[in-house]
């Protein structure tokens, strides 16, 4: 009786606290199966040892959940060294409808800043997800790291550093209306229309995973990015597109009969220039809640 109510008790401060591991993982990894990976390993070590052992539940939660995730990322790069064209992030995707639902609107999980977190070594981004995001102090992340509090002083500055640039260029997500006027002017094959929405140093990145066709390269530049879209895009219908959450921001879902989806969402620059689009047609990464895709 004693056993059974300890590992029950054991078992909900573990759910209670899930989604908070998660969505560290997710700020750690932008891979959803891997962060659902990790979660998992943090609950079977939390059944072996730390719910018998650890004083602090949440402590010892994410000193584990963040270390697996930092491991995580050093086997993941040199498979992402192998990957076919360009790797983006696993989106979190949902109806525009449950907006009011939270948590993937917080800056922190930014599809943009996700991918250019991929810049950072995986001690700089340990720090950074636990100063920036859950703001806890340097001697705190020092003792979770088991690294000096110097040390994470230091790795914190270079990734400021190395955000820095990118959030200048592209502080804000593109709003739903510029998304919609950009992918009628791409099915109207009108490269004009296109190249006024973008700005002269613009970039699209797409994903395909080499499971669906897409540019194995960045395309830079409004006029290639025109060519692109107006050349894939003409044969959409107007009932194609719907409007999704990616990441909390707008984005496009395209559902294309007997085609790959492909989902959209866009940066813009203060004067509300298209900076960067991120295209993914890898059908591993696109999981619409709700709709069996």
């Amino acid at each position: 009786m004693t056993t059974t109510v300890k590992e029950d008790s054991a078992e909900n401060t573990f759910v209670s606290r899930r989604k908070k591991l998660f969505l560290i993982a997710y700020r750690m990894t932008g891979s959803i199966c891997d962060s659902e990976d990790l979660v998992q390993d943090a609950w079977l070590r939390w059944q072996r040892t730390g719910a018998s052992q650890a004083r602090d539940a949440d402590r010892y939660l994410t000193r584990i959940i963040v270390n697996l995730a930092r491991d995580h990322l050093v086997s993941a790069r040199r498979q992402r060294e192998r990957y076919i064209g360009t790797w983006l992030p696993e989106p979190l995707l949902a109806e525009p409808s449950r907006a009011e639902e939270g948590l993937i609107e917080e800056e922190a999980i930014r599809f943009a800043l996700l991918h250019i977190c991929e810049a950072l070594t995986p001690n700089e981004r340990a720090v950074f997800v636990l100063r920036e995001c859950l703001e806890l102090d340097f001697r705190t992340i020092a003792a979770l790291l088991a690294l000096s509090p110097a040390n994470c002083r230091k790795l914190a500055q270079r990734s400021r550093d190395k955000l820095r640039a990118h959030r200048e260029i592209a502080p804000r997500d593109a709003p739903a209306d510029l998304l919609l006027a950009f992918s009628e002017a791409a099915r109207s094959g009108n490269p004009d229309a296109l190249i006024r929405l973008l700005r002269d140093d613009a970039v699209l990145l797409s994903d395909g995973g080499g499971k669906a066709l897409a540019a194995l390269h960045p395309v830079r530049s409004p006029l290639p990015i025109a060519r692109f879209f107006s050349a894939t895009a003409r044969a959409l219908r107007p009932e194609d597109l719907h409007p999704i959450l990616v990441n909390g921001a707008a984005g496009l879902l395209a559902t294309p009969t007997n085609q790959p989806c492909t989902c959209l969402t866009a940066t813009i620059d203060h004067p509300g220039r298209i900076t960067t689009i991120y295209l993914l047609r890898n059908p591993d990464k696109i999981h619409i809640p709700g709709h069996g895709i």
